[in-house]
């Protein structure tokens, strides 16, 4: 129990120092000792801190007591003061133990963050110490300083303090919004080769997303469904916000106003949160199937474009906090919707709802980063922009696995359609069509005829003394004759014969480019074939025959005129004894035939 309580007190310890990083008060930290071998040293051990917090210290001031005793260590891995108005002086100090003729002007101060608004070093002046005791290096707004060999606006200085003997420096950073100092000391070389692995990072990760959003594009094009559209805006914006971040348009539009920086990726942020609301209730069809959810999602849209609106007016902290906790609310949002209507059955959800689950982890940390409760490591945005990559890709299968299972339920619901088609037209008890069927059939296929100059006949059968037989034997005995004689007359007509149950115990056949002979000899095939089945079945009432009335379509003969045409043939059969087909007697061919 002792060893469980102290692994509890120890992990309530760690996560204490991960939320709640501190500042000791303490004695010096170590010097870095910069030694053969090595290019890239993190700073964060070597570096003690003074916050000021109006902004008024001078260099002179902070090197003497007693402002000069206040500074602090810090056990943070990464120096993250998080939103804050102050001003922070850093003090740290260096020996050069690479060669005893070499000084430091092979090494550079990295801080390593596009967003600094403003940095200052200051070195000890070894020459001309009538100018003062503090070298300079005035880098102050970032944005107007001037591009060098090395490449790019991260804040970066040469050290050029005194050579074997340790050195101490003295850096005054401030920033209008977030300040986040991971800084090193890297060799020129180091730093280049840094700077070439991020260049490279960061073309793979433009070059996939726009890849991406150029083939939706054509998707959208070809198919006109919004959806691909608004997944295009997302990710076309989220790449333009993470170019941003990289100071692209800093470098060429906006080198004299990092407010102005700030504000733009706030509302490049925002305006890749808009259409991908607007995308996931178009996925997820939450309007057609989850109405509450669609009002939630709604609602969350009104409140970004809300917060879009204020992006011009709002302070730099102000803005920073709230696109910090929109930013983190935000995915939870998505994967939230995407969670509830997988669980509700919509199987493309799940895609949706991985790929917003990483996100979700991944911008969390890059939140938190903001609000100053994790460190501030390069790290942390790589896996940003890779987990949002990674999103995008998943996004856009959830796309392909969308139109997949949509055309899917198309397919089954064409096929339940025409399965209920031929339900509602056919028999239950015979599987022949019914009379539905024949009424509409009939004038179709007489119109078809007379078009094409082709005859038609028609036949109509009856089960000779089926209702003596039905209060005879029952109706189940009954109900297994009718069921007898549609399989009989299935297996007698062609693929093109339309046999129908006409009515109780009365079936008809419509037998297009059919002569009246023709027709005759099927009515007297299924005759036989019937007689023959009743004769060898198991049923109690034995053999059973049927009569039958054939006919011919005459040219401008209503369909009505043509049904009682053959109905009268069908009674001439019964009045002629039953067991028979007979021809309508305006009819030329054989008459009768039967007993």
């Amino acid at each position: 129990m002792a060893g469980r309580l102290e692994r509890l007190g120890a992990a309530v310890c760690v996560l204490a120092a991960a939320l709640f990083p501190s500042y000791a008060a303490s004695a010096r930290v170590p010097t870095l000792e910069l030694t053969p071998g090595t290019q890239e040293y993190r700073l964060a051990p070597y570096i003690e801190i003074l916050e000021d917090p109006g902004k008024r210290y001078t260099i002179d001031e902070v090197t003497k007591a007693p402002l000069s005793e206040s500074f602090q260590g810090t056990d943070q891995y990464a120096i993250n003061f998080g939103p804050s108005n102050s001003a922070y002086w850093l003090r740290f100090t260096v020996y050069d133990r690479t060669s005893e003729f070499s000084t430091l002007s092979q090494w550079l101060l990295d801080l390593s963050w596009n967003h600094i608004g403003s940095a200052r070093l200051y070195s000890p002046r070894t020459l001309h110490p009538e100018r003062g005791a503090w070298r300079e290096s005035e880098r102050g707004n970032l944005y107007q300083s001037p591009r060098t060999v090395l490449g790019g606006l991260r804040p970066f200085f040469t050290l050029s303090g005194p050579r074997n003997e340790p050195c101490t420096y003295y850096v005054r950073v401030e920033s209008s919004n977030s300040l986040f100092v991971p800084a090193y000391i890297r060799t020129v070389e180091r730093y280049l080769a840094h700077q070439q692995n991020l260049t490279l990072f960061y073309g793979v990760y433009v070059g996939v997303l726009l890849s991406i959003a150029l083939y939706n594009l054509l998707f959208y094009i070809t198919l006109r469904q919004r959806v691909y559209l608004y997944y295009v805006f997302y990710v076309v914006f989220t790449s333009l916000y993470f170019l941003a971040s990289v100071n692209l348009f800093q470098e060429w539009f906006l080198m004299s106003r990092p407010d102005l920086d700030f504000r733009l990726r706030m509302g490049l942020l925002s305006l890749a949160a808009l259409p991908c609301f607007a995308f996931t209730r178009t996925f997820l069809l939450t309007a057609e199937h989850s109405p509450k959810l669609d009002k939630i999602l709604q609602t969350a849209m009104v409140g970004w474009s809300v917060f879009v609106c204020l992006i011009p007016a709002l302070p730099l902290s102000a803005l920073d906090v709230g696109s910090s906790l929109m930013g983190l609310i935000s995915p939870y949002f998505f994967f939230g919707a995407g969670l509830a209507r997988y669980r509700a059955g919509f199987q493309p959800a799940r895609y949706y709802t991985l790929a917003w689950g990483l996100l979700c982890i991944a911008l969390s940390l890059y939140s938190f980063m903001h609000l100053g409760i994790v460190p501030p490591v390069e790290s942390v945005l790589f896996l940003v922009q890779a987990v949002s990559a990674t999103e995008a890709i998943l996004l856009s299968y959830a796309l392909a696995d969308r139109i997949r299972t949509l055309r899917k339920e198309s397919e089954e619901a064409r096929r339940s359609e025409r399965r209920y088609k031929v339900l509602a037209v056919t028999d239950e008890l015979t599987q022949l069509y019914n009379a539905r069927f024949f009424r509409a059939q009939l004038p179709l296929e007489i119109k078809k005829a007379e078009s094409l100059g082709l005859p038609l006949s028609m036949i109509i059968m009856d089960i000779d003394d089926f209702k003596a037989m039905n209060d005879t034997y029952g109706h189940l005995t009954g109900d297994e004759t009718l069921r007898s004689l549609g399989r009989v007359i299935a297996n007698c007509v062609r693929e093109r014969d339309i046999a129908c149950r006409y009515g109780g115990e009365e079936f008809s056949i419509i037998l297009p480019a059919t002569l009246v002979n023709e027709a005759f000899d099927v009515a007297e095939r299924v005759r036989l074939a019937f007689l023959e089945a009743r004769r060898y079945s198991n049923s109690p009432d034995g053999a059973h025959s049927l009569s039958a009335g054939v006919a011919q379509w005459r040219p401008g003969e209503a369909p009505e005129e043509f049904l009682q045409h053959t109905d009268l043939a069908l009674y001439a059969a019964k009045h002629a004894g039953k067991d028979r087909v007979l021809i309508a007697a305006s009819e030329p061919g054989p008459r009768s035939s039967g007993t």
